[in-house]
């Protein structure tokens, strides 16, 4: 598959968000901006897509972001769409995992609270932000 362009990728540093911003390397992107709220686990991802990338100058950036910060997202949104030029793609893996915090008798409202700003409100804020900037 030929994906060219440029790529977005929240929740980069690992799983989805990870194998993610592989493939885009793998298949042609010129360039991906990996986020993570874990910036060295971004910039781990970083360094894999750039041994896997087919395009020979692919741009890739690890920039650390909290997806549940409206300010933040905006500011990772303009920074990509100025390093690129345009975002392409955007590829919303951010999240937290609800069974991280253990059987949901055990959990407390603000766990709960947690997974649902990060897994709805900071996919909500990136989806607008992104979709914003790609009409642009």
């Amino acid at each position: 598959m030929d994906v060219p362009g440029f790529a977005f990728i929240t929740g980069g540093g690992s799983g989805i968000g990870r194998a993610s911003a592989e493939a885009f390397a793998r298949d042609g992107s010129s360039g991906v901006v990996v986020t993570d709220i874990n910036l060295e686990t971004a910039q781990a991802t970083v360094e894999v897509i750039k041994a896997v990338a087919t395009h020979p100058n692919i741009k890739a950036e690890a920039i650390q972001l909290d997806v549940t910060s409206e300010e933040a997202v905006k500011a990772a949104i303009a920074y990509t769409s100025k390093l690129f030029g345009r975002i392409d793609y955007v590829v919303n893996s951010a999240g937290v995992v609800a069974d991280t915090f253990g059987p949901i008798s055990e959990t407390n409202f603000a766990d709960f609270k947690k997974v649902q700003e990060v897994n709805v409100n900071g996919a909500s804020l990136v989806a607008s932000a992104a979709s914003a900037a790609m009409k642009a």
